[in-house]
């Protein structure tokens, strides 16, 4: 009989930690889409849904099955010289907790989140990914105009205080 209380126990505060995880990825997340849209424009409409972004090796690049959408490890560890084999790490093995955002009106009152089937004039993110102890954080979004067609941005961002500098930006597949 202990040993079930000792699990519901451990149980609850696992919940308990996984609701201030999202809680906070969505924080974060909303921060980094409102220093995104002061350096670049995007539309005020997001899709809800986080794409989940696969991180490879160019040593891997044999091994495994591409998944829309991915980045290469190097290209995110070349915006960041110094950069550890634990970071490196760290990268690799990142698992965003955070399936849709929610959008937190005191930071993008702007933001609407897209309700219509079709994808004109809106945007839809991957999950970020943090490096660094946080320090740092890459993410692609997918940016859809008035008629249909799209332009893939990645991005990297600093953190300074509660704020997102961009560092770097740049521009992948359009169609």
């Amino acid at each position: 009989m202990h040993i079930n209380r000792y699990i519901l126990i451990i149980y609850f505060f696992s919940f308990i930690g996984c609701k201030n995880s999202t809680k906070e990825e969505n924080l974060e997340l909303n921060r980094i889409i409102k220093s995104i849209s002061i350096y670049d424009s995007i539309p005020n409409k997001i899709h809800a849904e986080i794409l989940p972004i696969t991180v490879f090796s160019s040593n891997d690049r044999d091994n495994i099955i591409y998944q829309y959408p991915s980045v290469n490890i190097e290209e995110i560890l070349k915006f960041y010289p110094n950069y550890s084999t634990a970071d490196s790490l760290d990268i690799l093995n990142y698992v965003c907790k955070l399936r849709k955002i929610k959008i937190i009106d005191k930071i993008n009152p702007n933001l609407t989140i897209k309700t219509k089937k079709n994808n004109r004039n809106s945007f839809q993110i991957t999950n970020p990914i943090f490096f660094d102890n946080n320090k740092f954080a890459f993410i692609n979004i997918t940016l859809w105009d008035n008629y249909g067609s799209f332009q893939e941005m990645s991005y990297i961002l600093k953190r300074q205080e509660n704020d997102w500098i961009l560092v770097k930006s740049k521009k992948g597949m359009q169609q």
